[in-house]
């Protein structure tokens, strides 16, 4: 077995795809399997590709992929480059085939769809013909160096910037930052990550100030602790941006070119507040400093880190090579039951775990006294429809509990850290679903109270019909009716 990567970058492309697909490399690499990195451009002296088989070919021609790929081989293509027809080819083949696409460029042929962004809701790719597709913040690509970081702390002044316009710097607003904005605050460090070329054209062209340190050619493990280390940053809206929500370091987004506007539309998702400058913008300098000026109150940055906390973590490379490889349904043979005594303390370290208490009502941590009386008092109650949701093997994988009251059910759900990134969670609600509406007749819709921040939840409660009615304690209330779900 094989995984062959299909990608281009270079001086005159950039090397965002080249990035993504090292770290795909370097997850399937890190397991025993023999992968191929394929690229077509000018890849020359990129620190972070040390170690990689790349090999540059023109694998847009059609006579090479007849002649290089086999039946056996794992595709995994991240192109804007390539044609409907080179994508026939590589799906016809290849064993199975994966498309990282993170602006709907095309319609794919049989395969995977990956959107290695926080949100592809805004992107229809219905028309493609098998329709699976993997998105969200659990699908973000990053090297693993950026795997499940935490910022020690918020400085209470911004005293470090880091500014990264990509290796090219294709809009020259490097130099423009470094004259207008960085000579005029002397009292701020500025870290500029370029490639060599630029640096030296920058050098070229104006006289540095002794505030400014150039970096070039950093490996993984260097740019994550110069992230960590820099209080605020000013960058191109690329896949830096991904890189930057793991480290926790605040950012001033700026989009130099087309192909960005997807990634802005997804940090609005989360944080409808977030600044976003544009590079053609008349008043781009005047916009810069005022952005500038607000990122420097402490408090504004620490309500930015909060809106994106934990969202990103790291593992996206793992969960997509895990899919390209793997059969989900093979994997997780899904099955429900009704609780029993003996789950006391699943359901209580489940409960008790952050990312559930995060998006509760109450976010208290739980007491092993209080939810001991809870538990018994939920068994014997004959209104509460408790399911505890196992694998084949009867492992504990998350709990569903419905309360009823005349003829609606108020459904609360956790699952597993272990099904994150599995594509599991919708199928695992809708099973429930049509369980209680089976059981219980009595039961003719369904509600759920969702955490306006659980952007996720949200998706998958209003993928199976359930509709936003009001808000109540700071939750989004839904309710499905029993009709709307069997049109599904």
């Amino acid at each position: 077995m094989k995984i062959k990567i299909f990608t281009e970058g270079g001086k005159d492309i950039g090397l965002g795809h080249i990035s993504r697909c090292s770290s795909l490399y370097n997850e399937a690499a890190s397991r025993g399997i023999s992968v191929d990195l394929i690229v077509y451009g000018d890849i020359v002296d990129v620190d972070f590709l040390n170690g990689i088989n790349i090999i540059n070919e023109n694998w847009l021609d059609k006579e090479y992929l007849y002649n290089n790929i086999t039946s056996d081989d794992y595709a995994i293509v991240d192109s804007y480059e390539a044609t409907k027809e080179i994508y026939d080819i590589i799906s016809k083949k290849t064993k199975k085939v994966l498309y990282i696409d993170d602006i709907g460029r095309t319609v794919y042929p049989e395969g995977i769809i990956v959107n290695p962004s926080l949100d592809a809701s805004h992107i229809d790719y219905s028309k493609s013909q098998n329709g699976i597709l993997l998105s969200g913040p659990e699908y973000v690509i990053l090297r693993k160096q950026f795997r499940s970081l935490k910022k020690e702390n918020i400085s209470k002044e911004v005293k470090r910037v880091l500014i990264m316009m990509g290796g090219t710097d294709i809009r020259g607003l490097t130099p423009l930052i470094i004259d207008n904005i960085c000579r005029n605050m002397l009292d701020i460090e500025f870290d500029i990550v370029t490639g060599s070329e630029e640096m030296e054209k920058i050098n070229s062209q104006i006289s540095k100030p002794k505030n400014i340190t150039f970096h070039n050619n950093l490996d993984a493990t260097q740019m994550m602790e110069l992230m960590i280390s820099c209080d605020l940053a000013i960058t191109a809206a690329g896949q830096t941006i991904y890189e930057l929500l793991a480290t926790q370091t605040p950012f001033i987004p700026i989009k130099v070119i087309e192909n960005q506007e997807n990634n802005i539309k997804s940090l609005f998702e989360y944080n409808p507040e977030q600044i976003v400058l544009r590079y053609d913008d008349l008043d781009f300098l005047s916009n810069l400093n005022k952005a500038l000026e607000i990122y420097s109150d402490i408090e504004y940055r620490k309500s930015y880190n909060q809106r994106y906390k934990d969202l990103v973590d790291g593992y996206g490379s793992k969960r997509i090579v895990d899919y390209l490889l793997k059969d989900k349904n093979k994997e997780y043979k899904i099955n429900l039951r009704k609780i029993k005594s003996e789950d006391i303390k699943e359901v209580f370290d489940l409960s008790n775990q952050d990312y559930v208490r995060r998006y509760s009502i109450n976010k208290d941590k739980i007491e092993w006294a209080d939810h001991i009386k809870w538990f018994n008092s939920v068994l014997e109650d004959k209104s509460t429809v408790f399911y505890v949701v196992t694998d084949k093997n009867e492992s504990f994988l998350g709990q569903i509990r419905y309360k009823i009251a005349q003829n609606s059910a108020t459904v609360s759900i956790s699952l597993s850290e272990k099904l994150k990134g599995k594509g599991l969670s919708k199928e695992i609600l809708s099973k429930s679903i049509k369980k209680i509406f089976e059981e219980e007749q009595s039961v003719k819709d369904i509600i759920a109270f969702v955490s306006e921040n659980n952007i996720a939840s949200k998706k998958i409660f209003e993928g199976l019909n359930f509709k936003r009615v009001k808000d109540e304690d700071s939750m989004m209330k839904l309710i499905l009716k029993k009709e709307d779900f069997y049109v599904n």
